[in-house]
């Protein structure tokens, strides 16, 4: 459904990222006895498991000719089942509202894993 909206709104491309291990976030989510499984982007078989969600978000959008971008998702993009992205990506708010935003990569941000925000 939100990929059928986002067709009907011209969007062209969109961005996602699979549940990154934070320890903070583990212990709220304990707290509240929700239990996440982590991925481990090193492991055969969650490396297996990731593609195969990726591929499963890529036949829903693939079917809107909607493009798919990656955040964090590092194994998924090097394969090819998804494009590198950014959560916030400075050349692109700029050429929505005009110059302003930051296009360099945020130095804070894991770039080693992925992460191509600015």
């Amino acid at each position: 459904m939100i990929v059928k909206k986002a067709h009907q709104l011209g969007i062209k491309s969109i961005t996602t990222s699979l549940l990154d291990y934070y320890k903070h976030v583990e212990q709220r989510a304990l707290k509240r006895r929700i239990e996440f499984r982590f991925l481990k982007p090193n492991k055969h078989s969650d490396q297996q498991e990731m593609i195969e969600t990726v591929q499963r978000i890529r036949n829903v959008t693939d079917a809107y000719q909607v493009g798919v971008k990656s955040c964090c998702e590092k194994y998924p993009h090097s394969k090819g089942f998804t494009k590198q992205g950014s959560w916030v990506d400075g050349n692109y708010l700029n050429k929505l509202f005009g110059p302003g935003a930051p296009n360099q990569p945020d130095a804070g941000q894991r770039k080693k894993f992925g992460c191509g925000c600015t």
